[in-house]
């Protein structure tokens, strides 16, 4: 057998929609992801500016002896017609074809991936590769043959950065959209009690079990299908599910990261506010800037209380960090 390596290259922040695209056409879902430059610094005046980094993203489809197979055809001008899309609203690259011998797809695959700092102590790195840890890193073992949270896009390592400013020992963690699990992985690691990652996709589900086996948190690391109710239905509801014991007892999570968008944050920023326990902290992220104000008002209405903002190196997307105030507060 032979197989058709489709690929193109994009800006960092674009990483994960376009593998999104990829996915829906790749051979079990895999996609392949590899940093191809470092960010670029270019200096105008006095002042100097960071171009974002690329990657290449490969998705490999089983090639039938007629190479004009309807489904070869069809991921052909599925990959083309979402990438123009995409081209509307960031600049995309060209889509590139060629075969490969079914001796080098995995090779060919695997080739693509290698460490990637996501945070300032967590580091991703594949299952099948070494890596010489530094004394304080925390190494997250992923698989990322499926197209879920690979720690590339900025809004993850923006969650990642503030977990790991803020996860203490023994603390209880709830990850809502939780992808791949990596951060869920990232809590686990910085010592969190227990975590709990929640998505809508059974696919992310399964990748992100997957990977907590990998790092042999299983113990500590619960993944399930499913969501918060969105505004419209009871926020209540979510203190009536099935929480562990130690959440139940603080009045919720101590600890709720939830890395969407800023239209699901607007949506869930009542079962969030909910979910966090009194004198706990929500990290909101996957906003983009001008959307900020949107996310931030509505979370703020639910009763949180905004103590932090940050963005990532472009300016193009925030994280927002808030907390749910005690009864003892005041004003």
């Amino acid at each position: 057998m032979k197989w058709v390596e489709f690929s193109v290259v994009v800006t960092g922040e674009t990483a994960e929609a376009v593998t999104d695209l990829f996915s829906q056409y790749s051979h079990s879902g895999g996609v392949a992801i590899q940093e191809v430059s470092e960010p670029d610094e270019i200096r105008i005046g006095p002042q100097s500016l960071t171009k974002s980094r690329r990657v290449r993203i490969a998705a490999f489809a089983p090639l039938p002896q007629d190479a004009e197979d309807g489904a070869i055809v069809a991921a052909r001008q599925g990959l083309r017609d979402g990438l123009s899309y995409l081209d509307m609203i960031t600049s995309v690259g060209e889509l590139h074809e060629r075969t490969i011998a079914d001796e080098d797809w995995e090779s060919a695959w695997r080739e693509h991936f290698h460490p990637n700092r996501v945070g300032i102590r967590s580091v991703v790195v594949p299952t099948w590769r070494d890596y010489d840890p530094e004394p304080d890193d925390i190494v997250i073992r992923l698989d990322p043959g499926m197209a879920f949270g690979t720690g590339l896009h900025p809004t993850t390592q923006l969650c990642a950065r503030e977990l790991e400013k803020r996860v203490q020992p023994g603390e209880t963690v709830l990850d809502v959209g939780c992808g791949s699990g990596i951060l869920s992985i990232i809590a686990a690691r910085l010592g969190a009690g227990q975590v709990r990652g929640i998505d809508i996709d059974p696919v992310a589900i399964t990748a992100a079990m997957e990977n907590v086996a990998h790092n042999t948190l299983s113990d500590v690391i619960d993944i399930r299908e499913g969501t918060l109710p969105r505004t419209g239905q009871d926020p209540f509801d979510v203190a009536q599910q099935d929480w562990p014991e130690a959440v139940k007892e603080h009045g919720g999570w101590d600890i709720v990261v939830a890395n969407l968008t800023a239209e699901v944050l607007e949506e869930l920023a009542a079962p969030l506010a909910v979910a966090t326990r009194p004198g706990g902290i929500l990290i909101g992220s996957g906003i983009i800037a001008e959307k900020f104000d949107m996310a931030a008002y509505a979370l703020m209405e639910a009763g949180l209380r905004l103590i932090d903002a940050v963005s990532d190196e472009s300016g193009d997307w925030r994280a927002i960090i808030l907390m749910r105030p005690t009864g003892t507060e005041t004003g």
